[in-house]
């Protein structure tokens, strides 16, 4: 199984480097052997498909950890006299200030083996810098929605909402709950010749061909709303806000949309209904709403149960019981009768009320059915109706 062989090719670099680590007995180590610290651990996250890993200083040992599935698990440490040694070797490949180490820094570079971008982020913490690394695959990125875990009863309504001209999409959720994923797939369903699409990023996660992409630079003033302004002056058919954070942005999102835009951005909040009533509460009149809305999704993000041992634990999934997340979402699309709730200022429970006697399904609706089907098990059903 192809599974197997990378789980033990993973098992076996980290062995190497948990060798070679006991060895070092002091400063004087070659720096290639520094190199294939880092390399190795890179290699090893890119291995069980982990999105970040954690180099963690202490007082006497560093440890680091990766993140797979959404939690955190710990593959080396060693002693704290090699530690910094690592964090320059990423600091300077990615053009970071490596005499800086009292303040916090971002970079970025392309990794080539294996071929992934790369975000790096270093804070000054009591005993070094701790280092953080995403991995970021874009070449798993595409146009298939189904590999998101999207059910076809928000799907069918997602793509109606995205074929239309105009209007606004918002994707919504708390941090780390796929939301960017999401929107970048939308991109790519979208991306053909014949649409001027421009997105406003902070950052930039993913580089798509076809699609022009802007950084926002707080400190050169160029924020969402201000770039936002001049994006309108440049033909685009469809615009993607990174996140919609304060009221001027979300007030010229919301009339770009209504002046024949396709909008896509997204919000931070635990549900579809909050999200409509987060922008109420950016001061956004309900009779612009109503209008430039299309469709808000929802979404999480959970642990699938291991197809291997059947959640017992196996070395596949190290011994979680867990392996790989799929999505589990909600849809609203705006129609006459949650314009008309929204306007005449009704709460968010009766909108929740009203639409579950219509026959909406909620992401723990839909999260029952995966629960139901054995894709999930009952503890990441329940961490999920804690979240929402």
């Amino acid at each position: 199984m192809e599974s197997n062989r990378l789980r033990w090719e993973g098992e076996l670099n980290i062995n190497k480097l948990l060798n070679i680590i006991k060895t070092k007995k002091s400063k004087d180590v070659p720096s290639v052997e520094e190199d294939f610290i880092i390399d190795t651990v890179i290699r090893d996250a890119c291995l069980f498909k982990a999105s970040d890993i954690h180099l963690e200083p202490g007082k006497n040992y560093y440890r680091i950890r990766v993140r797979i599935d959404g939690k955190l698990h710990e593959r080396v440490s060693g002693l704290m006299i090699h530690y910094q040694n690592m964090v320059n070797r990423i600091k300077y490949l990615a053009n970071m200030n490596i005499a800086e180490k009292r303040a916090p820094q971002d970079g970025a570079l392309r990794w080539s083996s294996p071929e992934v971008d790369i975000r790096i982020s270093t804070m000054p913490m009591a005993y070094g810098e701790k280092c953080v690394i995403r991995i970021l695959k874009s070449q798993d990125l595409s146009n298939d929605f189904n590999s998101l875990g999207i059910p076809q009863n928000v799907l069918t309504h997602f793509l109606q909402a995205l074929r239309k001209d105009n209007g606004l999409i918002l994707v919504a959720g708390p941090t780390g709950s796929g939301k960017s994923t999401t929107l970048y797939t939308a991109l790519h369903h979208l991306n053909n010749p014949q649409h001027n699409i421009i997105t406003i990023e902070d950052p930039i996660e993913y580089m798509i061909q076809g699609i022009n992409q802007m950084q926002i630079h707080q400190e050169r003033s160029v924020t969402f709303s201000s770039a936002l302004r001049s994006i309108l002056r440049q033909d685009p058919d469809i615009i993607m806000i990174g996140e919609i954070r304060d009221h001027e942005t979300a007030d010229i999102a919301i009339r770009a949309s209504l002046t024949g835009h396709k909008i896509l951005s997204t919000l931070h909040t635990n549900n579809a209904v909050s999200a409509l009533y987060r922008l109420l509460d950016m001061d956004i009149q309900p009779y612009l709403a109503v209008q430039g809305i299309s469709a808000v999704v929802a979404q999480r993000l959970v642990r699938k149960v291991c197809t291997n041992c059947t959640g017992s634990g196996c070395d596949i999934c190290l011994f979680t019981g867990y392996c790989g997340r799929t999505g589990v979402f909600e849809i609203i699309t705006m129609d006459e009768a949650i314009s008309q709730h929204i306007m005449k200022r009704g709460t968010a429970s009766e909108l929740t009320k009203m639409l579950k006697e219509r026959g909406w399904l909620s992401m723990l609706d839909n999260a029952q059915i995966l629960l139901s089907k054995g894709v999930i098990d009952e503890q990441e059903y329940q961490e999920l109706s804690y979240s929402i």
